[in-house]
């Protein structure tokens, strides 16, 4: 991970993209450009459906009472602290997408009967913000065109959102500019300082449908939460000790194996926890 941190530094502009810059353009500017990245609340009723995505009709209620606090970096555990917000858009078989909407971050409250509770109906990416080495006022994004390609084919996968048209499908160009709103409310604030240093974001789409036979659910939620994080394993930036035992398969031909799908990863437990007994990482 180190040495991805060092090989950012001389990738093409083209595969990182800057959410705002002191130093070039200010975010007042961006938004003049970019009517659409308003951050404006919206007034139209959260629960109004859209068929499409649609970043400009976004509503944003911020988190007026948030107390919590960057930890000093050294401490971040991964996965275990989250920011003040999160992005949240519902979606129907048959109506579409909801208004997309910025929250305090919060618990989600789901049907027991949900598919994603009964049947893993989850997929999921794992993507990074950055503050620019040079600049500590620049927030970059590492290529998140290719994350949401792979989560579109996680979704199709797992038949969720399978709508009665394309109107239905992912608009992957607006979901990346609802992203971007999140980043903007809280990058500032969220994402550490430092080489090897990231604020993780996880998109996440789960089937919300109340019904225990095994369909493609009518309903599903696509939220984001983020996180700050440094290196992954506890001994830090520091070469890994691995093995590879063909005891466990975790893809194989006509699987699963090429998305971002929850049932690939809680099998795998066994095989870490077996890995780790005999002095892995």
């Amino acid at each position: 991970m180190h040495l991805l941190q060092r090989q950012l530094n001389h990738i093409h502009k083209s595969s990182m993209i800057a959410i705002h810059s002191h130093k070039t353009r200010s975010i007042s500017s961006l938004l003049q450009s970019n009517p659409s990245l308003a951050l404006a609340p919206k007034k139209e009723d959260s629960k109004q459906l859209l068929r499409y995505i649609s970043s400009s009709s976004i509503i944003i209620e911020r988190n007026e009472n948030a107390s919590n606090k960057l930890p000093p970096k050294e401490e971040l555990k991964f996965g275990s602290v989250f920011s003040d917000h999160m992005l949240t858009i519902g979606w129907k078989k048959g109506d579409g997408w909801n208004v997309p909407r910025i929250i305090p971050y919060q618990n989600l409250s789901i049907s027991p009967a949900s598919s994603v509770l009964n049947y893993a109906l989850t997929c999921f990416e794992g993507m990074k913000a950055y503050k620019s080495l040079s600049n500590d006022k620049d927030m970059l994004l590492f290529r998140p065109n290719k994350n949401l390609d792979r989560l579109e084919t996680s979704i199709k996968r797992l038949e969720m959102i399978s709508g009665d048209g394309d109107s239905e499908d992912l608009n992957k160009e607006e979901l990346l500019n609802c992203i971007i709103k999140l980043i903007q409310i809280d990058g500032e604030k969220w994402i550490p300082y430092g080489e090897g240093y990231s604020l993780y974001i996880r998109p996440v789409v789960i089937g919300t449908h109340p019904f225990l036979g095994v369909a493609p659910p009518t309903e599903a939620l696509l939220y984001v939460i983020t996180s700050p994080v440094g290196p992954y394993y506890k001994h830090g930036f520091q070469p890994v000790r691995l093995t590879a035992d063909s005891r466990f398969i975790r893809a194989w031909p006509g699987g699963s194996g090429n998305c971002k799908v929850g049932a690939n990863y809680g099998p795998t437990l066994l095989a870490s926890t077996t890995a780790a007994n005999e002095g892995y990482d």
